[in-house]
């Protein structure tokens, strides 16, 4: 998907499936996710109607973190969903360096994508910040203990 540096997505497909399960799941994420193993499912979902794309974060040569992109059937709304970083490499700027990146990403390769939503736990402030700094802004709630956050993409419109 995009290399920036030292980071690198991987699409996820089998040869390099395993290789989510040594990411470490703080017990915030576990609430969604389950543990560890868990994330190779998360990976290999699929969802009725939607185009499902995971993909691996390495950085410096090392398995950091994964994502999933979901984009809508009508393709004016992608979900970004378990967007983790393994808790040994955070609050080291991967986290926000992979956000900006899958925003420019988003805008870049689903250009009729008007909104980017992600589900959070409301007790995690250090990803609430991070994605109000990068322009998300709450928009509902999801359960008891989680917010729905939502970044708007300004429409491009064709010049004729």
């Amino acid at each position: 998907m995009q290399k920036s540096n030292r980071l690198i997505f991987e699409p996820v497909n089998v040869e390099n499936i395993d290789v989510l399960k040594g990411i470490s799941v703080s017990a915030e994420q576990r609430k969604l996710l389950g543990d560890e193993s868990d994330i190779v499912v998360v990976a290999l979902e699929t969802i009725k109607g939607r185009i499902v794309k995971p993909y691996i974060i390495i950085f410096e040569r090392e398995i950091v973190g994964f994502f999933r992109l979901i984009l809508s059937p009508e393709k004016d709304l992608c979900s970004l969903s378990a967007f983790i970083i393994s808790e040994d490499f955070q609050g080291k700027g991967i986290g926000n360096q992979s956000l900006a990146i899958i925003i420019e990403r988003v805008e870049d390769d689903f250009p009729d994508v008007t909104y980017l939503d992600l589900i959070v736990n409301s007790m995690n402030l250090a990803a609430i910040n991070l994605y109000k700094k990068h322009g998300f802004v709450h928009v509902g709630k999801w359960r008891e203990d989680f917010e729905i956050m939502q970044k708007i993409f300004p429409r491009k419109h064709k010049v004729t």
